[in-house]
């Protein structure tokens, strides 16, 4: 079973659902190596929702949809 959010968080382009999502992300952080714009963070303890699970902060970093968004899916 996958851990869930205690908050929803903005997930990368092209992400399944959030269920789905928790449960088939390995948490690898290849997708926040590629981001150009560098807009996804991989998650934190301190988030409750599995160390590495990468997300959108657009407060600090928006995404921008002119990049190759198949890198981050």
């Amino acid at each position: 079973m996958a851990l869930r959010a205690q908050a929803s968080r903005l997930r990368p382009p092209g992400a399944l659902d959030e269920h789905d999502f928790l449960a088939s992300c390995i948490k690898c952080g290849q997708c926040v190596q590629v981001c150009p714009v560098s807009a996804l963070s991989p998650a934190d303890i301190f988030d409750g929702f599995g160390v590495g699970v990468p997300f959108i902060d657009p407060r600090k970093q928006a995404c921008d949809f002119s990049c190759d968004v198949a890198q981050c899916i």
